[in-house]
């Protein structure tokens, strides 16, 4: 009987051990990043919170004070620049100090009261916080509960983005990205036209590669969460109404969202104004809690009292009932 060598006696225990490794992480991969995106949050804060500074520092220390025009219209650009920097500032502090709501906060009597019935004809229920699931919530494997109208979890607000703070995000984004888009185009008119000292100072150079960079990426995530709100939607749903659609179709039915009450009143709904001046207050930097549960959502099914099923799937001529 030949005996093994060494060589290859180690080589089959580091094999092992190896093999073994990779199991464990495949095994916990969702749990290892679940912990890392949770333990480097505040880091994301911190970086997210520096970068913005540092646009607004030389902005506010190099670039206004070398504006070269009318006295009006350089009091307009100090004043409209602290104004955006006020709401990026206290929408994003409102985004991270916010709860999103979950439904450990809601009364579980309110929960079983108002069940929400999936398309199979079943109640949603989480198994792992133990409660009822109401429509557009979701199981945030970060934040370890479902979370309610859940959007997705954001580590640049180590928080997630839900029903009660949903709004501070997208105002959060909308400000940014203005003032990422004036930003820029105020560094660059400075550099083309102002004096030369102006492109010699990196700062301003890196101010300005950086807000046009920031730019491009704000408004394609600005673009999708305008989308979101006009048709009712959060990021997880968008999904899962695709496949909704596709079933509805095989079937030679009609997929309809409930919850999409038309651009205006997904519009007020999102920001929790109504009135005259909707279109305009809803810029305005939120003061009050939104009002609502969360739960009970407002559908263009008004008798559902939040019970859906057999709803997501209806012909034409009942979508059109419904309407009027």
């Amino acid at each position: 009987m030949v005996r093994p060598s060494l060589g290859s006696s180690l080589r089959a225990v580091t094999t092992s051990c190896s093999s073994r490794c990779i199991g464990f992480i495949a095994d916990n991969l969702e749990l290892i990043v679940d912990i890392a995106v949770r333990v480097t949050g505040p880091i994301y804060i911190l970086i997210a919170v520096v970068l913005i500074s540092a646009v607004a520092y030389v902005f506010f220390t190099a670039v206004l004070p070398m504006y070269r025009g009318p006295l009006w219209l350089a009091s307009f650009h100090w004043t409209l620049s602290v104004y955006l920097a006020l709401n990026i500032y206290y929408n994003y502090a409102m985004c991270i100090r916010t709860d999103p709501s979950s439904t450990l906060d809601v009364d579980i009597a309110l929960l079983e009261q108002c069940p929400a019935i999936n398309s199979f004809g079943a109640v949603r229920f989480c198994n792992r916080c133990n409660r009822n699931k109401p429509h557009m919530s979701h199981h945030c494997h970060i934040c370890k509960r479902c979370v309610l109208r859940m959007d997705h979890h954001c580590p640049w607000l180590n928080n997630c983005v839900g029903f009660a703070n949903y709004r501070f995000f997208f105002l959060f984004v909308w400000w940014l990205t203005l003032s990422s888009l004036y930003a820029a185009t105020m560094i660059l008119l400075q550099i083309l036209y102002g004096p030369k000292s102006m492109r010699r100072q990196q700062r301003v150079v890196f101010s300005l590669i950086l807000s046009a960079a920031v730019s491009i990426s704000l408004v394609i995530l600005l673009s999708w969460h305008v989308y979101l709100v006009l048709t009712g939607q959060t990021t997880i749903d968008v999904y899962q109404n695709h496949q909704r659609a596709a079933e509805a179709r095989r079937r030679g039915e009609r997929f309809v969202n409930p919850f999409d009450l038309g651009f205006r009143r997904n519009w007020q709904e999102c920001f929790d104004v109504h009135g005259r001046w909707w279109w305009l207050a809803w810029m305005l930097p939120p003061i009050r809690p939104k009002r609502g549960n969360g739960v009970i959502l407002p559908t263009i099914h008004h008798e559902s009292n939040g019970s859906l099923e057999g709803m997501q799937l209806v012909h034409e001529a009942s979508l059109q009932a419904n309407r009027v």
